[in-house]
């Protein structure tokens, strides 16, 4: 089957600027127009189906944890707010940190599929956390874990020494900081403020609705977030819980309804609605610069 990141791969193409390459097939030329200084390439249906078909490998490199009687790595606590993108962290000699939720710690596992350490430990004081969410790369040989009870990030060198910390200030009603969706190269997190109402908009569609969907950055050191830009959210219908005679109206997701994604690259801010084949690519600083698409329906 073809994988919905084939699209990102036809993005990436198009951000270099090669419309075709010597290596490319005609049939995934892309029709490329302008319209009021964005950039927009649109692939057709065949380009799709022409396209090489991305499969997983047989085999795992390595595995994780799930050795029987081994208490050492427990992966299997979720973590509540974490970004799954972000939870583990590829460092350049091939080892990999995960955070782990039960009890809260930073693991260090080799290519072997080993636990070979630990970034940090649970605490209160320097390098150190209640519940780390998110392990977010600051460049070089620098690590960021996000503490989101904390709602502080505290930094670790790739060898496991603390460089200090950085604070995350609360956005809204929300007691926690917005979600940390990357860091760009000059040290400014970006982050994105999902909204969760019960209840559609004014006038809204009843059975399903998206909430605006604000993007953030937050400069290091700063105290207030910057709107970069807005979007749709992800897709929510109205519901309700009761609990000792007692109902509540809660917010739910639906769960193969559409969910907008969000990517930090280098010097980019990528984007897809979640309800059609598309990628938008923008600015650090919110711009769109470029529009992506493939004719293709949604499944």
């Amino acid at each position: 089957m073809r994988h919905p990141l084939l699209l990102l791969a036809l993005a990436m193409l198009a951000a270099c600027g090669s419309e075709q390459s010597g290596t490319e097939s005609a049939a995934v030329e892309a029709k490329v127009t302008d319209s009021a200084g964005v950039r927009i390439m649109e692939y057709s249906a065949a380009s799709w189906e022409a396209a090489p078909v991305i499969a997983l490998s047989a085999a795992p490199l390595y595995a994780v944890g799930g050795e029987e009687g081994d208490t050492t790595i427990d992966l299997s606590a979720g973590i509540m707010g974490a970004s799954s993108a972000a939870v583990g962290r590829l460092l350049p000699d091939g080892r990999i940190v995960v955070v782990a939720g039960q009890p809260p710690q930073i693991l260090v596992i080799d290519t072997l599929g080993k636990k070979v350490g630990m970034l940090g430990r649970p605490g209160e004081g320097p390098g150190e956390y209640r519940m780390p969410a998110q392990v977010l790369s600051l460049g070089g040989d620098t690590l960021m874990a996000y503490d989101v009870m904390r709602r502080k990030g505290i930094l670790f060198g790739t060898d496991g020494s603390v460089r200090g910390d950085r604070d995350y200030p609360s956005a809204g009603q929300l007691p926690i900081a917005p979600t940390i969706v990357g860091i760009l190269g000059d040290g400014t997190s970006i982050h994105r403020m999902d909204g969760f109402e019960a209840a559609p908009p004014s006038g809204g569609d009843a059975n399903s609705y998206q909430l605006p969907l604000p993007i953030v950055a937050l400069i290091p050191g700063g105290a207030r977030y910057d709107t970069l830009f807005v979007m749709s959210g992800m897709e929510m219908y109205s519901s309700s819980v009761t609990f000792q005679g007692q109902t509540m109206a809660i917010p739910r997701q639906i769960g193969f309804g559409m969910v907008p994604q969000v990517v930090v690259g280098p010097d980019a801010i990528w984007f897809t609605p979640g309800d059609r084949f598309e990628i938008h690519r923008r600015s650090t600083g919110g711009a769109l610069v470029q529009i992506t698409r493939v004719a293709v329906p949604v499944r």
